[in-house]
């Protein structure tokens, strides 16, 4: 509604509610970005590492049919062809989420654990992190 609003100004509306809306949207904000960076580097240089290299290796994987088919199974996403750019959007939430609402510790532990396993254990871990934490792609 309140993105109905601020599109359609001259529309009657009755009401507009926005559970957390942004007030000065801020295009390519990358502070925001730093932040989670810098919380999980706090924790421990190798947290940070190793979500860099988990990002690293879904990049990779996103480049050609088969990675999104790994991908799809590993995330528990039905159609790989539905993987799109707001795949970016989940997986940066899988960590987001942890940082902003007090589990940033235990995150980093998770991430910590899992420093020298392959690629596919390493996105498992990630995926597991997002489904314990209530997320989901779709």
């Amino acid at each position: 509604m309140a993105w109905f609003k601020s599109q359609f100004p001259n529309l009657p509306v009755a009401g507009a509610w926005s559970s957390s809306g942004v007030i000065h949207p801020i295009k390519n904000f990358t502070q925001f970005d730093n932040d989670i960076f810098t919380k999980t580097n706090a924790s421990s240089p190798e947290c940070s590492a190793t979500i860099q290299k988990s990002v690293k290796v879904a990049t990779d994987m996103m480049s050609t049919d088969e990675g999104k088919s790994q991908l799809a199974e590993i995330f528990d996403i039905p159609d790989p062809a539905s993987i799109t750019d707001d795949f970016w959007f989940y997986y940066a939430d899988i960590f987001v989420t942890q940082v902003q609402y007090g589990s940033r510790l235990s995150l980093c532990e998770t991430m910590e654990s899992v420093t020298e396993a392959g690629n596919v254990e390493l996105l498992e871990t990630v995926a597991s992190l997002g489904t314990a934490g209530g997320l989901s792609y779709d």
